[in-house]
């Protein structure tokens, strides 16, 4: 979801004074593989206890703990009664959010990122 959005959903959250604990969601979610393929990225298969070791190393960010299995598996939520409380409606779709994460995070010359 592209932060134009979060920041268009907390707006209108607090304008509602909605209540309660609703999810929120952007355009259709994108595959890890796809995203990697089309910010001109390079997959590094790794097992998953040498990526968790790696993890606030070498450029790689600490995540929270669970945030290993949420990239590995999809997550589906159901946003339809916050956009009914809200009128939320995302205006930045995946294609334009992975084009705008290229432009501002160009590879470096020469190619492809490793």
């Amino acid at each position: 979801m592209h932060e134009r959005d979060v920041a268009n959903a907390i707006v209108l959250a607090l304008k509602a004074r909605i209540r309660g604990v609703y999810n929120v969601a952007g355009p259709q979610p994108v595959p890890l593989s796809l995203l990697i393929r089309d910010t001109g990225r390079k997959q590094i298969p790794l097992p998953e206890f040498v990526f968790a070791n790696l993890l606030g190393r070498f450029g790689l960010p600490r995540l929270p703990k669970g945030a290993l299995m949420h990239i590995k598996y999809p997550v589906v939520i159901d946003s339809e009664p916050f956009r009914k409380a809200t009128g939320f409606a995302h205006e930045v779709s995946e294609v334009q959010s992975i084009s705008e994460y290229r432009s501002a995070f160009p590879l470096p010359r020469g190619g492809r990122a490793a």
